[in-house]
């Protein structure tokens, strides 16, 4: 169970790398593209795609700004054209709870081994001097004729 945990930490971890790598790069360079009818493009703090509802009402500039509804942009004179954004913040910070959580485990387990535990059970061998485990039983390197 550890061994998915800890590949799905480190692909959750390689996201949130790509995720941020993308933001600090938007920040100088955006990009836009069309693909089978959908655009996509970066902005300064976020990616957003965009999507032609019904017919097309023609491609005249866009100048009234969008009015923003909850992550939705609709164009005052398109009516039929909708974007959807997606900041770059809440997807890093999805993104880095998985490894942050094992980073705290990992801690922890270096602080139980560290601080006289037994590196099998965890039972606290503090005042141990027969260099064997009374919880399961595992010598402890170290302790033995202490």
């Amino acid at each position: 169970m550890r061994r998915l945990f800890t590949l799905a930490a480190a692909v959750s971890l390689l996201l949130c790398l790509i995720t941020v790598v993308l933001w600090v790069r938007s920040l100088f360079v955006g990009w836009n593209f069309r693909l089978e009818g959908v655009n996509f493009g970066t902005t300064r703090w976020g990616i957003w795609i965009g999507k032609i509802k019904g017919p097309i009402m023609g491609w005249e500039p866009v100048i009234d700004p969008p009015i923003y509804f909850g992550g939705l942009f609709r164009y005052l004179n398109r009516p039929n054209y909708i974007r959807i954004f997606i900041p770059y913040w809440p997807v890093a910070l999805v993104l880095a709870i998985l490894p942050l959580f094992g980073l705290i485990g990992e801690f922890r387990r270096r602080r139980k081994r560290r601080d006289g535990c037994c590196h099998v059970c965890h039972y606290d061998l503090t005042g141990n001097t027969s260099g064997v485990c009374p919880e399961c039983g595992t010598g402890v390197a170290g302790k033995a004729g202490a």
